[in-house]
């Protein structure tokens, strides 16, 4: 039945790996002009390519918006299924020659350096490479389903239906004091209003904190993130608002920690997503949502 139907789908002209690879190319560009990299016979061949593909399945890929054309929601779900059966197919092919399958992992600047750089080994995967990308939950999410990327690490964001997730584990934050400044008599938001604080410029947790700081002139602005609060933390003249599992247990023992959840900071439980489609397809990703669910665990 499954040989019967291929063959019909292929009986009439249209559907070639071409096609589905110009398709994939302005998916990725977002524009055909950078698809064909401003070449206007390129640009053309693209275009018609894909118009081919359209006549094909009945369904309008493309749409204009603007000067320019944006794929419709049913170009978007072929490009993701034309995604996936390249990605399969690439996997065949270094399977046959001995390569490296590659695999990609999203999330967040932090989950990345403090969770999963200092997890990775040498052949973690024999026989796959992991690249990996930083990018905010909500937009790796997408791009999982969309199959941009196969895992991503993601906190409480609506996951698309066609994915599935286990929990790695809740990240809280707290604020590390070194000791050579912390005062048994202080409470946490006397802290906060009295020490020197390295704190990042903007985001969830400096938008949180900001109200307990209050004119405190000693919290320095403008750090581009967590890893230079740590950075200034480790200099012993600041404290500094981090997540816990960017402070080794090795180096917590410098400093006295107070947990952020008494002043409003709630820890946010992550985990891992990837594609059901891609792990039925493609043996790699499914052997490495079982490595990965468990190695990127980080249960408090």
């Amino acid at each position: 039945m499954t040989m019967k139907s291929g063959m019909n789908l292929l009986s009439k002209g249209g559907l070639s790996l071409e096609r589905l690879q110009a398709l994939l190319e302005f998916a990725e560009a977002g524009s055909l002009i950078k698809a064909a990299q401003s070449d206007p016979v390129r640009q053309s061949l693209l275009s018609r390519q894909i118009r081919e593909l359209g006549q094909f399945f009945g369904a309008e890929l493309v749409v204009r918006r603007g000067r320019g054309i944006v794929l419709t929601e049913a170009g978007r779900q072929l490009a993701a299924l034309a995604r996936g059966q390249f990605k399969s197919l690439e996997d065949f092919s270094a399977s046959c020659t001995g390569s490296s399958v590659q695999l990609s992992l999203a999330s967040a600047r932090s989950i990345l350096n403090h969770v999963v750089l200092p997890r990775l080994r040498p052949n973690l995967l024999n026989g796959a490479a992991i690249d990996l990308y930083h990018e905010r939950s909500v937009d790796s999410a997408v791009a999982v389903a969309e199959g941009r990327f196969d895992f991503c690490i993601v906190d409480r964001v609506p996951v698309p239906r066609q994915l599935t997730s286990r929990p790695l584990g809740k990240l809280s934050y707290s604020l590390y004091v070194p000791k050579a400044l912390a005062s048994k008599r202080r409470t946490l938001p006397e802290d906060l209003r009295m020490l020197p604080l390295a704190l990042p410029a903007a985001g969830r947790i400096r938008g949180l904190l900001d109200e307990h700081i209050g004119d405190n002139a000693r919290a320095v602005v403008g750090l581009p993130g967590f890893d230079a609060c740590l950075a200034l933390l480790r200099t012993g003249r600041y404290a500094s608002a981090l997540p816990d599992v960017a402070v080794t247990s090795a180096e917590s023992k410098s400093y006295l920690r107070q947990p952020l959840d008494s002043v409003g900071i709630k820890g946010r439980t992550y985990s891992l997503v990837w594609s059901k489609r891609a792990a039925e397809n493609r043996f790699w990703v499914a052997k490495a949502a079982d490595l990965f669910s468990s190695l990127f665990r980080f249960d408090n």
